[in-house]
């Protein structure tokens, strides 16, 4: 009999200089049964000014996205909603009330800048995940 066991996976990361206003960029394109632990966002520009971002989290066919206005060099965490297929956004320490792993046979993770790009704009973050390996 097969035992299986949620192996951890090297962090997905993204680190997009110079990216194009509405577009896409993915972080995490998986179809090897997946749990996210973790979802990070952050951006940096030379103004210093604040840029809308979204986020868009495909657990299988399920989409999900969130927006939110991140300051110059900041980060957040991601993680669903409450009430609804959507993703809300924290500057704090997420607790474990607010934050659970999520399964997926297929999971896809993608960020894009709402908001033009600065002066050496550079939008990024990080997926920390699992998939599912037979032992």
């Amino acid at each position: 009999m097969d035992k299986f066991y949620w192996k951890k996976k090297a962090v997905a990361t993204l680190s997009q200089a110079s990216p194009v206003q509405n577009t896409w960029y993915t972080v995490l394109d998986t179809t090897e049964d997946a749990l996210l632990i973790m979802i990070s966002i952050y951006q940096t520009n030379a103004e210093a000014g604040s840029k809308d971002l979204q986020v868009r989290l495909t657990i299988d066919g399920v989409t999900m996205t969130g927006s939110v206005s991140l300051a110059h060099n900041t980060t957040n965490l991601v993680y669903i909603s409450w009430a609804s297929d959507g993703l809300s956004f924290t500057g704090s320490v997420l607790l474990v009330a607010y934050y659970a792993p999520l399964p997926g046979q297929s999971v896809k993770v993608e960020f894009r800048c709402t908001s033009a790009p600065g002066t050496n704009q550079v939008l990024g973050g990080a997926v920390q995940y699992c998939a599912l390996e037979a032992t």
